[in-house]
């Protein structure tokens, strides 16, 4: 269960990396759409994800 934690924690990160880069806002909504998965698991997971964009030096992150 924590590799699975991991995967989806660390494609959350590289996707808001991807997406603030490109300059999209980076929205629980946003991430679900690229994503393709539920709000509810994105929230699930975003304050880890938060956590590993920002150490990539991510100037914002969802809000």
């Amino acid at each position: 269960m924590a590799a699975i934690k991991k995967g989806i924690t660390h494609r959350l990160a590289d996707r808001m990396r991807l997406l603030d880069a490109s300059g999209i806002t980076v929205t629980r909504e946003t991430l679900a759409g690229f994503e393709n998965c539920s709000v509810a698991l994105i929230a699930r997971f975003e304050n880890d994800a938060k956590a590993i964009a920002r150490r990539a030096s991510v100037r914002s992150v969802v809000r």
